[in-house]
């Protein structure tokens, strides 16, 4: 069990399920990371919040199947807010 996973700074992109099935509370994504694939979190069903440290440019619509709700964390008016919105997925702001 991990509490907080801080991914590296020099990532760009998140594979597909790159972290499918962790068990693990709050992941934080880089400002470096551009592009999130395919179920990148998917089945993670003690995860709680995602935080984004930047604006991806690209996030798949089901990087968080198979989890419970999860909140994301994001800058206002990045592309996270406004993925995470068009999904109905809380939100809040850092």
């Amino acid at each position: 069990m991990i509490d907080t996973l801080v991914l590296p700074g020099a990532l760009l992109t998140i594979e597909t399920e790159a972290f499918a099935g962790m068990d693990v509370q709050m992941i934080v994504i880089p400002a470096s990371v551009d592009v999130i694939e395919a179920r990148a979190f998917a089945d993670c069903g003690r995860l709680e919040t995602l935080y984004f440290e930047g604006s991806p440019y690209s996030i798949a619509a089901d990087i968080l199947e198979g989890c419970g709700e999860v909140q994301i964390s994001v800058l206002p008016g990045s592309s996270a807010e406004k993925w995470a919105k068009r999904l109905s997925l809380p939100v809040v702001y850092h």
